[in-house]
């Protein structure tokens, strides 16, 4: 059985095409840097427009040119980092991760993405400082700007952890490897870890926030909001990218069970909620969401009959193995009949020799006796 030809088997996987002039690639290596150098020239002024700050969120600045309450930077605390050493570890994630996701989603889905979870990130900082702000009431909290862009990259990774969900990131020791679905939980870890040896009075304590924000609204966005345009449908449903998939197997089992909680109890709170799309969790595949459900259909059309074909070239394999030992068994049988046989053969002239040797000696003692009778005088 010939192999199908590669080159009209193909799936047709469409990736959007790229540019140097594509808004994902404009916002990540024009606006990114060119904020984040301003930021270390004027740190006052630039933390002030643009970074969170509570007071200046929800209330307007007096005296200021604008005043009006700076609801923007809820989207730019997180395009933006004040300080070198993270934005030399972030940044360079973040233009890698962009690479990976651009021709995949196309410029403006990603320029929506990292907006849309930028501000919900942001939203979720300033609650959560205005809740420490009425716990503590210290002025720091209330008054201190915050901005990072290590919320960006969370986002970014989560939306790899979805489409190249098995790809080896780092080889470690020991065969193991650091895999694109533990890349968003390893950066809120870091940043965890960094809050808390940090001061309460440091604005890196409250980045954590910013990349908790993202970590969340990043999933349910393409959970739940995310359109694909070759599956049809909105959000990734199937059951590899499940909220617990975020995280380490370990803690998989009891978050399962706490997500499914949750569910139901919205679901029924929600009675006419209903998941938008046609098939249920466990028949969705995951390369149906990026390359749609014909592009699959024809990849596993093709790998079947790559299967079959190497069945088939086996199975040959296999029957003229099967009839080359059937004739080495015949042979080799053949062979050991005729030596039998020759072997009897032999031990039958053998013993006819000794019985022909044995009468004549028993005839020639008979004559000797006979003779000897003959001679004796009666």
């Amino acid at each position: 059985m010939s192999l199908p030809d590669s080159a009209s088997d193909t799936p047709p996987i469409v990736y959007h095409h790229t540019s140097s002039h594509s808004l994902s690639r404009i916002l990540l290596i024009g606006v990114v840097p060119t904020l984040s150098v301003m930021s270390w020239i004027w740190p006052r002024g630039i933390g002030e427009f643009l970074g969170l700050i509570p007071a200046r969120t929800v209330f307007p600045a007096e005296g200021a040119l604008l005043p009006v309450p700076r609801c923007w930077n809820l989207i730019t605390s997180s395009l933006y980092d004040p300080s070198v050493v993270r934005f030399l570890f972030h940044y360079p994630l973040a233009v890698w991760l962009t690479s990976l996701l651009e021709p995949l989603w196309g410029s403006k889905t990603l320029v929506k993405f990292i907006i849309i979870t930028a501000f919900a990130s942001g939203v979720f900082a300033l609650l959560s400082r205005i809740v420490n702000y009425y716990v503590t009431r210290s002025q720091v909290i209330w008054f201190q700007p915050t901005a990072t862009i290590s919320g960006l990259d969370c986002a970014l990774a989560i939306g790899v952890q979805q489409a190249f969900p098995t790809m080896r990131l780092l080889k470690i020791p020991h065969h193991r490897s650091i895999r694109a679905e533990h890349l968003p939980f390893t950066l809120l870890v870091i940043a965890l870890i960094v809050a808390l040896f940090c001061p309460v009075t440091s604005p890196a304590h409250h980045d954590v926030a910013l990349t908790a924000g993202a970590f969340i609204s990043g999933w349910v966005y393409i959970r739940y909001y995310m359109y694909f345009y070759f599956a049809q449908q909105r959000g990734d449903h199937s059951n590899e990218f499940r909220f617990a998939m975020l995280f380490p197997k370990v803690m998989r089992p009891y978050l399962d069970r706490i997500c499914g909680g949750l569910y139901a109890i919205t679901t029924r709170m929600c009675g006419n909620f209903r998941l938008r799309h046609g098939r249920s969790s466990s028949e969705i595949l995951p390369s149906d969401m990026l390359y749609g459900p014909s592009a699959t259909a024809q990849a596993q059309a093709r790998s079947r009959a790559l299967f079959s074909a190497a069945t088939g070239q086996a199975a040959t394999v296999a029957t003229s193995a099967k009839r080359e030992f059937e004739d080495r068994r015949k042979r080799a049988l053949q062979f050991l009949d005729d030596n039998m046989g020759a072997l009897s053969s032999r031990e039958e002239h053998r013993r006819a020799d000794l019985a022909d040797r044995g009468r004549e000696v028993v005839n020639h003692e008979l004559e000797t006796l006979e003779a000897g009778k003959a001679a004796s005088p009666e």
